[in-house]
């Protein structure tokens, strides 16, 4: 595919995925790049106003998220981003969760250097279901890939390689917030 082939496939809303064990389940790609996608109620409900204007916006829904996956199955990854990992393993998860906190009554903890998770799990992991969408494309050159869809699409939660949008200084600060606060709670 040409580069703006791959970019239009992920600016089409077409093709969005539930992230429901059934549906990561038909994924069988194992390496390539991946989006996120939240319905508008996130704008509604973030603890911020949320840009709803960019190149990040497709149709209904806002571009969250771009990742890549090498090595494990595609299928792993979004796990750990639908709720089944841990908020240190999925910025994805991470970001939502920083943005949703007051709206969902959860916080990040801390039970280690490098062990943290939003807390209850289950308002974010129910959110992420109801609201959230990915879509995946294989791909060998996924590294390129992430970079380029980052550079050219604005994802509002990536964050390296994304430090010129204006979305950035607000979720560093929103999880700069929540790291500092749950050093104190735990």
């Amino acid at each position: 595919m040409e580069e703006n082939e791959i970019i239009n496939f992920f600016l089409q809303p077409t093709g969005l995925h539930k992230p429901t064990r059934q549906e990561r389940s038909k994924i069988t790609a194992t390496c390539g790049v991946y989006a996120w996608y939240s319905d508008l109620t996130l704008a509604k409900e973030a603890k911020v106003p949320v840009p709803i204007e960019g190149p990040w916006r497709v149709g209904d829904f806002l571009l969250l998220y771009i990742g890549l996956v090498g090595v494990r199955p595609i299928k792993k990854r979004l796990y750990y981003h639908s709720g089944g990992g841990r908020a240190d393993q999925s910025p994805f998860q991470r970001g939502l969760g920083c943005l949703l906190s007051q709206a969902l009554k959860i916080e990040l903890r801390s039970k280690s250097p490098s062990f943290h998770d939003f807390y209850p799990k289950g308002p974010l992991k129910k959110w992420i279901e109801e609201h959230t969408y990915f879509k995946c494309l294989a791909n060998e050159e996924a590294e390129k890939l992430e970079k380029m869809l980052i550079a050219k699409l604005k994802p509002l939660l990536n964050k390296e390689g994304n430090e010129s949008h204006p979305f950035y200084p607000v979720m560093k600060r929103l999880e700069g917030e929540q790291n500092k606060r749950s050093k104190l709670l735990d």
